[in-house]
């Protein structure tokens, strides 16, 4: 499942991503939020997290949840 939403004249960006692996091994979920301040700075956040059976070949990843802070600024005019 995907879910894509812009708001504030496109400058704020939230995409939602959720898979369930085969034969439901697992899941994997992630949000990602990018707001452009101005054309040379961006803002952004980053969620993944991992959830798995106690008999899936992927619980070992289990606890692998990812939060990514981000912060882009371009010199170019």
């Amino acid at each position: 499942m995907r879910a894509y939403w812009t708001a504030l004249n496109e400058r704020l960006q939230v995409l939602g991503v959720w898979n369930n692996l085969s034969d439901n091994e697992g899941e994997v979920a992630r949000l990602s939020m990018e707001y452009n301040y101005s054309d040379n700075l961006d803002f952004g956040l980053l969620w993944v997290a991992y959830d798995s059976n106690n008999d899936s070949i992927f619980y070992e990843y289990r606890n692998n949840d990812v939060l990514q802070l981000q912060l882009r600024y371009n010199f170019q005019l």
